[in-house]
């Protein structure tokens, strides 16, 4: 039978779990909804996340990542929680025992000291043989978490960044409506009887236009809201999407990337919560430096930000290119003067805004493409920058005779 000194690592583990995430439900209004639900549970979540682990092969594992999988278990209606795991977990948080509990502990330990003791007694001498060396094996613990710490910046240039993170303004009020009203679906839910209900405001009224609806959208008679109509009996939808400012602050040009997130509910106001989760900093010679928040289930989900943690500076990671690639741009653009002297006129082309800021800056082959009006060949030699370097000087000639460029089957321009 488990003892209860046994059982206070597991029990340590679910505490801080609990902790977590109630701290996280006092912060976070849309994850409280969420934390509510009478069908969870802490201890289902702690299987989960027993399971999780098991199934990804490793032992130790940073806080943000457990907390991340906590978070997932609680965030997703349906999931597969797993059957329950007897192992042991190894916690970073100190466990406190009762006084019988320690006197107990106590006891247990010269009982086994006496045994010891009594066991080299009756023991033979014999002797002493030349044994070979063996590994200890070493029972591996379930989680073995660790302080996750910012990257503390090192160089001149990320501590000027650091520096004039620190004074930008948070996002503003219009940018935050801008991306309410573009970055995502406000819609119509409509049953088969034509009863409509918008998901922005909670209104229902009843229509009798339902191909026009269907077709053209619709627009809310209390708020005003242009809908796209779904027939549908789904009473719920959430949604997290990217927008990004760009701005300019003492030489550097800077892209804001900020996380926008929605819950509707049938028949109730939908809530928006919009946060800032990477900044890219451009300098003039194209170097790029990075200031995030923590991720949490790093090597997994890519929308799981530790929302409360600071904007510091930190290592690239690809998924800073890949959010800023998924952003909705704000119209409104402070442009560095060298980008404009370089050819921008602010428009992207469909390229990512750090990938064209950072060429321009960086490559002149690029710069004078932009000038030149060459959009496709630039769009090409950014895709394929070893083609670029091999192929440069055959472009500038064949440009210079106004031979027609195509790009041939292989993908290779000729």
């Amino acid at each position: 039978m488990t003892s209860k000194n046994e059982n206070k690592g597991s029990m340590a583990f679910a505490d801080t779990i609990l902790q977590y995430l109630e701290k996280r439900a006092e912060n976070d209004e849309l994850f409280a909804v969420k934390f509510a639900n009478p069908s969870k549970s802490v201890d289902d979540c702690v299987t989960y996340i027993i399971n999780e682990v098991q199934r990804s092969g490793c032992n130790g594992f940073a806080d943000d990542e457990i907390f991340g999988m906590a978070i997932h278990y609680y965030e997703e209606d349906e999931i597969e929680v797993g059957n329950p795991i007897n192992c042991k977990m190894v916690v970073n948080h100190t466990i406190e025992l009762t006084e019988e509990e320690k006197e107990q502990a106590r006891q247990d330990a010269i009982e086994r000291l006496r045994q010891e003791e009594m066991a080299k007694l009756r023991k033979p001498i014999e002797p002493q043989k030349a044994t070979e060396k063996k590994l200890q094996d070493v029972q591996p613990s379930l989680f073995d978490f660790y302080p996750h710490t910012a990257m503390t910046p090192k160089t001149k240039i990320q501590k000027e960044v650091a520096r004039l993170s620190a004074t930008l303004r948070p996002i503003s009020d219009a940018q935050i409506e801008w991306a309410y009203k573009h970055c995502i679906e406000h819609i119509a839910y409509r049953t088969k009887n034509g009863t409509i209900t918008c998901s922005d405001c909670g209104h229902v009224w009843h229509s009798k236009s339902t191909l026009a609806d269907t077709l053209c959208g619709c627009r809310c008679p209390i708020c005003g809201a242009e809908l796209k109509v779904e027939e549908t009996r789904k009473r719920t939808r959430h949604q997290t999407r990217y927008f990004c400012v760009i701005t300019s602050r003492k030489g550097f040009q800077v892209i804001r990337v900020a996380q926008v997130r929605y819950e509707s509910r049938k028949g109730e106001p939908m809530k928006f919560y919009c946060t800032e989760v990477v900044q890219r900093w451009i300098a003039q010679d194209g170097k790029v430096i990075d200031m995030a928040l923590l991720r949490g289930f790093t090597f997994c989900y890519c929308d799981v930000w530790a929302l409360d943690s600071d904007m510091e500076v930190r290592p690239h990671n690809s998924l800073y290119d890949e959010v800023v690639a998924w952003s909705d741009v704000y119209p409104r653009l402070s442009i560095l003067p060298q980008l404009k002297r370089n050819g921008f006129k602010g428009n992207f082309h469909g390229v990512s805004p750090v990938r064209l800021f950072k060429a321009l800056l960086s490559d002149p082959r690029i710069e004078t493409l932009m000038k030149a009006g060459e959009i496709e060949e630039m769009k090409y030699f950014l895709s394929n920058p070893a083609t670029a370097d091999n192929l440069w000087a055959s472009y500038l000639i064949a440009k210079r005779h106004h031979y027609q460029i195509n790009k041939s089957e292989c993908g290779v321009i000729i």
